[in-house]
């Protein structure tokens, strides 16, 4: 996530280079067997912005 756009969110984060460090919302445990499994960032922007063809 970019910094701007978490800071524009209001979202807790630290800075890391150009990005924004956020932690998940503990809330993500009331999706039940929806919830997406958890990643890191790192991967997160790896298959979003590289996806497998």
């Amino acid at each position: 996530m970019g910094v701007g756009e978490a800071k524009s969110m209001k979202i807790k984060h630290t800075v890391s280079g150009k990005l924004a460090r956020v932690q998940s919302s503990t809330f993500l445990r009331d999706l039940g067997p929806s919830c997406p499994k958890p990643m890191k960032g790192e991967e997160f922007i790896k298959r979003r912005f590289h996806p497998a063809k």
